[in-house]
Protein backbone atom coordinates (compact mmCIF):
# COMPACT_ATOMS: atom_id res chain seq x y z
CA UNK A 1 0.00 0.00 0.00
CA UNK A 2 1.69 3.16 -1.15
CA UNK A 3 2.08 6.40 1.08
CA UNK A 4 -0.74 8.94 1.37
CA UNK A 5 0.64 12.36 0.37
CA UNK A 6 -0.88 16.01 1.14
CA UNK A 7 -2.40 16.36 -2.64
CA UNK A 8 -4.23 12.70 -2.42
CA UNK A 9 -5.14 13.24 0.83
CA UNK A 10 -6.98 17.20 0.22
CA UNK A 11 -8.44 15.11 -3.09
CA UNK A 12 -10.36 12.58 -1.52
CA UNK A 13 -11.56 14.28 1.34
CA UNK A 14 -13.08 16.61 -0.74
CA UNK A 15 -14.23 14.31 -2.93
CA UNK A 16 -16.07 12.75 0.41
CA UNK A 17 -16.92 16.01 1.37
CA UNK A 18 -18.52 16.45 -1.49
CA UNK A 19 -20.64 13.45 -2.19
CA UNK A 20 -21.51 14.28 1.65
CA UNK A 21 -23.08 17.49 0.42
CA UNK A 22 -24.54 16.62 -2.47
CA UNK A 23 -26.73 13.54 -0.05
CA UNK A 24 -27.29 16.56 1.78
CA UNK A 25 -28.65 18.56 -0.55
CA UNK A 26 -30.29 16.18 -2.10
CA UNK A 27 -32.55 15.41 0.81
CA UNK A 28 -32.81 18.95 1.73
CA UNK A 29 -34.35 19.37 -1.91
CA UNK A 30 -36.94 16.86 -1.33
CA UNK A 31 -37.87 18.13 1.54
CA UNK A 32 -39.13 21.42 0.47
CA UNK A 33 -40.22 20.24 -3.04
CA UNK A 34 -42.46 17.74 -0.94
CA UNK A 35 -43.91 20.93 1.42
CA UNK A 36 -44.06 22.96 -1.60
CA UNK A 37 -46.14 20.38 -3.57
CA UNK A 38 -49.42 22.75 -4.56
CA UNK A 39 -51.00 20.00 -7.26
CA UNK A 40 -53.45 20.60 -8.65
CA UNK A 41 -52.54 24.41 -8.23
CA UNK A 42 -49.59 24.23 -9.73
CA UNK A 43 -49.67 27.80 -11.26
CA UNK A 44 -51.39 29.33 -7.94
CA UNK A 45 -54.45 31.64 -7.60
CA UNK A 46 -54.72 34.93 -8.64
CA UNK A 47 -57.48 37.76 -7.78
CA UNK A 48 -58.02 40.52 -10.64
CA UNK A 49 -61.07 43.38 -12.25
CA UNK A 50 -61.56 44.43 -8.43
CA UNK A 51 -64.09 47.15 -8.09
CA UNK A 52 -66.09 48.77 -4.84
CA UNK A 53 -67.18 45.63 -4.05
CA UNK A 54 -66.24 42.75 -6.11
CA UNK A 55 -63.14 40.72 -7.32
CA UNK A 56 -63.23 38.09 -9.83
CA UNK A 57 -60.85 35.17 -8.17
CA UNK A 58 -58.93 32.81 -10.55
CA UNK A 59 -57.04 29.21 -10.62
CA UNK A 60 -56.07 26.39 -12.64
CA UNK A 61 -56.08 22.94 -11.61
CA UNK A 62 -53.09 21.43 -13.38
CA UNK A 63 -51.16 19.28 -11.35
CA UNK A 64 -48.57 18.31 -14.33
CA UNK A 65 -48.15 21.89 -16.25
CA UNK A 66 -45.40 19.70 -18.35
CA UNK A 67 -48.23 17.80 -20.15
CA UNK A 68 -49.44 19.98 -22.54
CA UNK A 69 -52.83 18.09 -23.31
CA UNK A 70 -54.34 17.51 -20.33
CA UNK A 71 -51.87 18.84 -17.55
CA UNK A 72 -52.52 16.01 -15.72
CA UNK A 73 -56.13 16.59 -15.16
CA UNK A 74 -59.15 13.65 -15.81
CA UNK A 75 -61.44 14.65 -18.63
CA UNK A 76 -64.61 15.23 -16.80
CA UNK A 77 -65.80 18.43 -14.40
CA UNK A 78 -63.79 18.88 -11.08
CA UNK A 79 -65.42 20.23 -8.04
CA UNK A 80 -63.62 23.54 -6.27
CA UNK A 81 -64.41 24.79 -3.77
CA UNK A 82 -63.42 28.43 -2.76
CA UNK A 83 -63.90 30.66 0.68
CA UNK A 84 -63.19 34.58 1.12
CA UNK A 85 -62.57 35.55 4.66
CA UNK A 86 -61.01 38.75 6.47
CA UNK A 87 -58.62 36.83 8.08
CA UNK A 88 -55.61 35.20 7.00
CA UNK A 89 -56.38 32.35 9.61
CA UNK A 90 -60.14 31.75 7.26
CA UNK A 91 -61.59 31.97 10.80
CA UNK A 92 -63.95 34.47 9.67
CA UNK A 93 -65.09 33.34 6.21
CA UNK A 94 -67.72 35.75 4.83
CA UNK A 95 -68.29 34.17 1.48
CA UNK A 96 -67.83 30.48 0.07
CA UNK A 97 -69.03 27.94 -2.97
CA UNK A 98 -68.25 25.50 -5.30
CA UNK A 99 -67.74 25.71 -8.93
CA UNK A 100 -66.89 22.64 -11.54
CA UNK A 101 -63.52 23.57 -13.24
CA UNK A 102 -64.79 21.78 -16.83
CA UNK A 103 -61.68 20.26 -19.47
CA UNK A 104 -63.24 22.17 -22.02
CA UNK A 105 -62.28 25.09 -20.02
CA UNK A 106 -58.33 23.59 -19.16
CA UNK A 107 -59.87 23.22 -16.05
CA UNK A 108 -59.93 26.95 -15.19
CA UNK A 109 -61.94 28.59 -12.62
CA UNK A 110 -63.35 32.26 -12.65
CA UNK A 111 -65.54 33.27 -9.34
CA UNK A 112 -67.30 36.50 -9.14
CA UNK A 113 -67.17 37.84 -5.44
CA UNK A 114 -70.02 40.62 -4.95
CA UNK A 115 -70.79 42.37 -2.09
CA UNK A 116 -67.73 43.48 -0.44
CA UNK A 117 -67.30 46.31 1.36
CA UNK A 118 -64.28 48.63 0.03
CA UNK A 119 -60.98 49.70 1.07
CA UNK A 120 -60.93 46.50 2.99
CA UNK A 121 -58.58 43.57 2.42
CA UNK A 122 -59.62 39.90 2.50
CA UNK A 123 -57.90 36.55 1.74
CA UNK A 124 -59.14 33.87 -0.36
CA UNK A 125 -58.42 30.23 -1.26
CA UNK A 126 -59.43 27.32 -2.83
CA UNK A 127 -59.59 23.29 -2.82
CA UNK A 128 -59.67 20.41 -4.72
CA UNK A 129 -59.54 16.95 -4.23
CA UNK A 130 -58.98 17.65 0.00
CA UNK A 131 -56.13 19.58 -1.16
CA UNK A 132 -55.84 23.61 -0.19
CA UNK A 133 -54.63 26.31 -2.17
CA UNK A 134 -52.15 28.61 -0.35
CA UNK A 135 -54.31 31.12 1.21
CA UNK A 136 -53.77 35.05 -0.92
CA UNK A 137 -54.86 38.39 -0.19
CA UNK A 138 -56.57 41.00 -2.58
CA UNK A 139 -58.21 44.26 -1.00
Amino acid sequence: MGTLDRRRFLTLAGGAVTVLTIAQLSEALAAQAAELDTAPFTLGVASGDPDHESVVLWTRLVPDPLNAETGGMPVEPVEVQWEVARDESFRKVIRSGSVSALPEAAHTVHVVVDDLAPDRWYWYRFRSGGVLSHGSCSS
